[in-house]
């Protein structure tokens, strides 16, 4: 039974670091897109939304960070991909 109990404890403590390690604040930014008309994005995380900046650093939770990095991955993968394709010569 005692092992269980501590088991149980090291599973609530693991899950209570990594919700603190998710929420700590740190640095990003998002350059603005050419063209954008808005000063900011909003980003969305279960139904909480948190509007970012273009061009400034600014602090957000780490699970933000990570979804914007990711969307800035995807961008670049799609404009590499999109520069790709129009090298190449029209199929007839």
């Amino acid at each position: 039974m005692a092992e269980t109990k501590t088991k149980k404890q090291s599973e609530a403590e693991h899950k209570a670091a990594v919700k603190k390690y998710n929420e700590e604040k740190v640095p990003v930014f998002i350059r603005k897109p050419e063209g954008e008309p808005e000063d900011s994005i909003t980003v969305t995380l279960n139904g909480r939304n948190y509007q970012i900046l273009y061009d400034e650093t600014v602090m957000v939770p780490r699970k933000i960070a990570r979804i914007v990095e990711e969307m800035q991955r995807n961008d670049a993968k799609a404009r590499r991909k999109m520069s790709e394709r129009e090298g190449m010569k029209p199929l007839s």
